[in-house]
């Protein structure tokens, strides 16, 4: 059982580094994997018999070898880069309850109970003792949800690492395959992808706010127009030039890399950059890598259209049925708050892959601090796709084929409390 001290103890720069090491890990076994590869495609027919195709049999053992270690790291990186994006869930919330227990001169044990000095209370309705319960109740629900978000995020973690597969290939334990890092792009990037967001998953950055855009871009044959349009490549350069916006003006800026775990094509078994990823790192870029974990859908409409965005911050669900979603024309995103009242990281609704089909609903979760594109209406239901993608271990048993699930307007106003719409 983790204890308060080593909660107050962790930190995700040690995690990301042990993550680095085994992507170096991955590259090596990769590299290895490639040689001995050229090898084998080259392998000269010169000598025959049983010698040359023992020497042939054990060189592809070697290759496949190879791989499988090269997968290994892989999933094993993705399982640290998980923990450590927990840990920096996890992190405010521990602050938040050691702020609290100072402005209440309160000690936090290490099994979380919570210790407060007997004072006389200058309070004329309680007592010393009652005063002195109040403290600890202040305090405490802040302690538990720290340690109720850190053994989700533990739970996730050891998950994660079991689910691991050394012998099948397997790195991914919520479905995403392997793929080789991504080092330099090629102008096959953008000319191979179908502009369809129901392929895109967000990578392990907080940058949810910016894929739903994108997302809602790709909705219009206009979005997916000026998608196309905002990147060319530059054979000079290897790179693409990338228009995005600051200030109301546009900027250009040569994206030669993806970012590091951002957001990916992933269709069937095929896995790699796309348009997405290339305005990802345009943003990365000219905004810094923090401000792709915080930036608002606002910000999104600004950056990707140059457009004035309207929020909605009452009826929401009035507005999101107002705008139509983004297939009708008008990009609209919805976004969660923070945490919500009861300082839970997510909130169940009942949600279906297609209203109209009487198909029966089953529980989702929609997550805190977190965005999702508003789609479209269906028979009174909001339709929504998260940008984690198709198949996500939160909503993906309510998605239809194109990864949207539809909730009622009540839900909808339960867990939502922005809409941020504008007519494109």
């Amino acid at each position: 059982m983790t204890t308060w001290s080593q909660l107050v103890a962790w930190r995700s720069e040690l995690l990301y580094g042990v993550a680095d090491r085994w992507k170096f890990a991955r590259d090596l076994d990769l590299s290895v994997a490639k040689r001995l590869q050229t090898r084998l495609d080259h392998w000269s027919e010169d000598s025959e018999g049983d010698t040359s195709w023992a020497a042939y049999m054990d060189l592809a053992s070697h290759v496949a070898q190879a791989n499988l270690f090269a997968n290994y790291a892989a999933g094993v990186q993705l399982a640290y880069v998980m923990f450590a994006g927990g840990v920096d869930l996890v992190r405010p919330l521990v602050e938040d309850a050691l702020a609290v227990a100072a402005e209440f001169g309160a000690t936090i044990n290490d099994d979380g109970s919570v210790s407060v000095p007997y004072v006389e209370t200058y309070s004329p309705t309680l007592s010393p003792q009652d005063y002195q319960q109040a403290r600890i109740a202040a305090v405490t629900p802040k302690v538990q949800l720290a340690f109720a978000e850190a053994s989700r995020v533990d739970q996730e973690f050891q998950k994660a690492l079991n689910d691991v597969k050394f012998g099948d290939g397997t790195t991914d334990p919520f479905g995403v395959p392997n793929v080789e890092p991504w080092t330099d792009l090629d102008e096959r990037v953008a000319a191979d992808d179908p502009l369809t967001p129901g392929e895109n998953r967000q990578g392990t950055l907080g940058d949810c706010w910016l894929i739903a855009m994108i997302n809602a871009m790709m909705e219009t044959p206009q979005g997916r127009q000026k998608l196309r349009d905002g990147v060319t490549w530059d054979p000079g350069a290897k790179g693409y030039q990338v228009v995005i916006y600051r200030d109301g003006q546009p900027v250009t800026v040569l994206v030669k890399n993806p970012v590091e775990n951002g957001v990916a094509i992933n269709a069937g078994t095929s896995s790699g950059p796309g348009i997405a990823s290339l305005y990802e790192a345009a943003v990365n870029h000219e905004y810094t890598h923090e401000y792709l974990a915080s930036g608002t859908a606002r910000q999104a409409i600004e950056i990707m259209t140059n457009q004035g965005p309207v929020s909605h911050f009452r009826h929401v669900a009035d507005a999101a049925v107002a705008s139509g979603g983004s297939a009708s024309g008008s990009f609209s995103i919805a976004s969660t708050p923070r945490t919500y009242p009861d300082g839970s990281r997510g909130i169940s609704v009942q949600a279906t892959g297609d209203p109209g089909s009487g198909m029966s609903t089953v529980t989702v979760t929609i997550g805190a601090g977190h965005g999702y594109e508003v789609v479209d209406i269906k028979d009174g239901m909001i339709g929504l796709r998260n940008p984690w993608g198709l198949n996500n271990r939160w909503d993906g048993p309510a998605q239809n084929a194109a990864g949207v699930f539809y909730i009622s307007t009540t839900d909808f106003d339960r867990a939502i409390t922005e809409v941020t719409t504008t007519q494109s």
